[in-house]
């Protein structure tokens, strides 16, 4: 087994996947309100693994566990406490290592967790204060890290007061 860092230190181009968010919506997913598609990987759990194994097919090297909207912050919006917000990142993780595993790929692809800049509902008033907002991206880390990820991606980090908290 080739390990990510000895790929990135040979200089090897390794893809990305796609949108998972998107392509649940796309594929009729029901997302939430405050959390979009942060509480997908407990309801629609087939459709995640279906969109990891086709994005390994169709070439990605690294595939995005989808946490990109499931910071505790966020998914108390959507009623998920922090017990369950942790559950669902490790799920989200669990899910795309299933993937990996099921997969056909003859190379190794590796798990990112994803931390985001992604507000609730997408509205200013649902900003944690600075400390809540740290102590919510660290927890989530800590999940993702728990459910094996092989790294953590800062994804679409948008936001000049939020962004800042997830590093």
């Amino acid at each position: 087994m080739t390990t990510l860092q000895e790929r990135l230190d040979a200089g090897d181009v390794l893809i990305i996947d796609g949108a998972m968010g998107t392509e649940l919506e796309r594929r009729g997913a029901e997302m939430d309100g405050a959390a979009w598609a942060g509480t997908a990987m407990k309801s629609q759990p087939e459709m995640n693994g279906a969109i990891h194994r086709d994005f390994i097919e169709a070439g990605a090297d690294i595939i995005i566990a989808n946490t990109y909207a499931s910071a505790p912050h966020v998914l108390r919006h959507a009623g998920v406490d922090e017990s369950e917000a942790r559950e669902l990142n490790r799920l989200g993780c669990a899910i795309a290592h299933e993937a990996v595993r099921v997969s056909a790929a003859d190379r190794e692809v590796y798990v990112a967790g994803s931390l985001s800049s992604f507000r609730a509902g997408l509205h200013l008033d649902t900003l944690p204060s600075e400390a809540e907002g740290r102590a919510s991206y660290r927890a989530q880390a800590e999940a993702l890290a728990e459910g094996g990820c092989d790294l953590l991606i800062a994804e679409m980090m948008l936001d000049p007061v939020i962004s800042p908290w997830a590093i």
